[in-house]
């Protein structure tokens, strides 16, 4: 973010809408806190029924919810999944 910022770098921010395959409310929260934890990104609002994260992405790669699934959630899901069984 400090680079972002001090080099003036062009940033394309966006609200992206990913899916999700959780079963639990508690995995469902520690992947958001694993989201929000990565700079320049934030999980706005949980859609638990839609099984949907609405993320701000502070420099977004692609507005494809399968693409940025891939680029932000699919690895933290993947470890939780094999944590928590």
């Amino acid at each position: 973010m400090t680079k972002i910022i001090l080099l003036r770098k062009p940033i394309r921010p966006a609200i992206v809408a990913i899916s999700y395959d959780l079963a639990s409310e508690y995995s469902e929260t520690l992947v958001a806190l694993a989201i929000t934890n990565t700079p320049g990104t934030a999980v706005l609002e949980v859609d638990r029924i839609g099984k949907i994260m609405y993320v701000h992405w502070i420099n977004a790669k692609t507005l494809n919810p399968a693409e940025a699934r891939r680029g932000i959630i699919e690895a933290f899901e993947k470890h939780l999944k094999k944590a928590m069984g």
